[in-house]
């Protein structure tokens, strides 16, 4: 038999193992929370840098819109219908296509203005 009063608790041994499995749950957790905000925060700066290429390329476009209609009206009055601005300009949509600036659409639509004009 044991003398004295028994025993009161875990012990020393009890309480550090406690204590190392707390901690340990802990790091894990805090872990995963620091990868998962990491994630978001990369996740939201590609949104940011998509977002803004895509501004850059609509930006290209309607800049290039506005010069080929400014040549289109230049053109007409230099040159009878048909005449070689037109596979000039057929030649810069079908760049700009191949560019991936203008996607099947919105070529096909360009071109028919351009044949229809």
């Amino acid at each position: 038999m044991r003398r004295g009063i028994g025993r009161r608790g875990p012990g020393v041994v009890g309480v550090m193992a406690r204590t190392a499995v707390v901690a340990g749950t802990a790091t894990a957790v805090s872990g995963r929370v620091a990868r998962r905000q990491q994630g978001q925060l990369q996740e939201e700066q590609a949104a940011q840098q998509s977002q803004g290429q895509l501004e850059d390329v609509q930006s290209q476009l309607n800049e290039l819109q506005a010069q080929q209609a400014q040549a289109a009206v230049a053109g007409a009055a230099a040159q009878p219908a048909g005449g070689p601005d037109i596979v000039a300009q057929l030649n810069q949509l079908s760049s700009l296509k191949a560019a991936g600036v203008l996607n099947d659409q919105e070529f096909e639509a360009a071109k028919a203005k351009l044949l229809a004009g």
